[in-house]
């Protein structure tokens, strides 16, 4: 047996000093285990309370509590002798005592001469000792412990082995009263929680139905799809290959490209048609589509200074980014793209290149491109802009190495592919641009940045 002992000091340490009390704490819980052979219950509190006439309740039968220095509830006045008792024969120089208690039922522990030195209150599961054994010498304490645990073991403990006994008891019925409690209410117990289960499993059940379900509609939606995309899936690829013959086909179309999940259309030179009446020259344009992503982009060779950089190739685009400010038209694209309408995404890009809004502050700056009349001829130069004809691609003999379109004479800008780097013979390292060609300055633009060592355009 290992009884978990609690030597606690409440009122007031055990003993006249710490020494004693750390002697007390490390021996009391050894002369419990070894004395009371026949407590079954799992801890044993202790606490000095100085005679303080009062107490708490255990109410705990896996708890004994043992008090010092006090009585039971309902205690009178103190007690005192006139020579000291005998204990075991030993004397003690103890003459004073708590009165013992009126509480039915209790159980007194007493010296040779028959005064009660402690008693044990079985209503409350509590003894209670009525004078302090340890209050002159630690060790003579000890010895009237050890007393009391053994006197407490035959008088109170042993008694129960045998009121619990089926062969010694007196009362058979109740002691099987006291099982058949005990068991009932385990099965009690039992069959509240199987209930709890019984609608845990329930709810469970339910909603493994519901999950089920869900699951089944699932997969039912994922077969219709894919009945459906191997059907559509032939369909679809002889669409796109019309919508690419299609837009080849264009009169406004020079070239079209597909290069993995991106379409590039190149177009001819296109006439930008303001809503003031008038038109102006824009360029040949390169219309960058991405279906899956819904983006269009666009590039043009005649590029002027507008609303977002000094070269824009239109009124409503970006020169840096390629990227159009397309208003509703976004919405359509979106649509477009969803259902892979590749020829209507190029004819809405052509439609946009060749329309500006001059109430729009981005649209006015179509003034900047050159202003053309009905045969096609320059009539108005755009800002900073040099005088030509739509015909005169021919002077056009100047080709980008990226984008492959062609640019009047000065119109493209040597690049590099790298930087690269020689060594000197005194081991001084320097950098050098190689891999020189020839672009455009959109695609400069766009591919290619200043390094910082040679101070070129290299690619990205």
């Amino acid at each position: 047996m290992n009884i978990t002992v609690d030597v606690s000091t409440y009122r007031a340490k055990l003993g006249k000093n710490d020494s004693d009390f750390e002697l007390l704490r490390s021996s009391l819980p050894q002369i419990i285990n070894n004395e009371l052979i026949d407590f079954f219950g799992q801890k044993v509190e202790m606490y000095n309370l100085c005679h303080d006439k009062f107490t708490i309740d255990s109410l705990d039968e896996q708890k004994l509590l043992i008090y010092i220095n006090t009585a039971a509830k309902c205690a009178g006045n103190d007690v005192k002798f006139d020579t000291p008792i005998h204990i075991n024969g030993k004397e003690y120089p103890f003459t004073n005592f708590m009165s013992q208690s009126f509480t039915e039922g209790k159980i007194a522990i007493m010296s040779d001469e028959g005064i009660i030195i402690a008693e044990f209150v079985p209503a409350y599961n509590e003894l209670y000792v009525l004078f302090d054994p340890f209050a002159n010498d630690a060790q003579e304490g000890i010895a009237i412990f050890t007393y009391i645990m053994r006197e407490f073991q035959v008088k109170v403990l042993k008694p129960k082995t045998f009121e619990n006994s089926w062969l010694h008891t007196q009362n058979k019925s109740a002691l099987t009263a006291r099982f058949s409690d005990v068991l009932k209410k385990k099965k009690e117990e039992n069959l509240h929680q199987d209930i709890k289960n019984v609608e845990r499993y329930e709810n469970d059940i339910q909603n493994y139905k519901q999950t089920i379900k869900n699951t089944i509609d699932a997969l039912n939606q994922t077969r219709r799809r894919i009945v459906a995309e191997q059907n559509n899936t032939s369909d679809v690829l002889e669409k796109i290959i019309k919508d690419f013959d299609l837009i080849a086909a264009h009169k406004k179309v020079k070239d079209l490209q597909i290069k993995n999940n991106e379409i590039t259309i190149y177009t001819k030179p296109l006439y930008i048609y303001a809503d003031n009446g008038k038109r102006y020259y824009g360029g040949s344009y390169r219309i960058v589509l991405k279906p899956e992503e819904a983006d269009i982009r666009f590039f043009g060779d005649n590029q002027r200074h507008s609303c977002w950089t000094d070269h824009d190739p239109h009124p409503h685009v970006n020169g840096s980014s390629g990227r159009a400010c397309l208003g509703n038209t976004e919405t359509t694209i979106a649509e477009l793209s969803s259902q892979m309408q590749i020829y209507a995404l190029a004819l809405i890009g052509i439609d946009f290149l060749e329309a500006a809004n001059t109430k729009d502050p981005a649209g006015e700056n179509v003034r900047n491109w050159d202003e053309v009349d009905v045969e096609g001829n320059i009539i108005q130069y755009g800002n900073g802009s040099e005088s030509y004809e739509e015909d005169e691609e021919d002077e056009r003999t100047e080709y980008c190495d990226c984008c492959d379109d062609y640019f009047r004479e000065g119109e493209t800008h040597p690049v590099y592919g790298r930087v690269a780097t020689e060594t000197d013979d005194e081991g001084n390292e320097s950098y050098y641009a190689d891999d020189e060609h020839w672009v455009c300055e959109t695609c400069r633009a766009e591919y290619y940045h200043i390094d910082e060592h040679v101070h070129e355009y290299i690619h990205n």
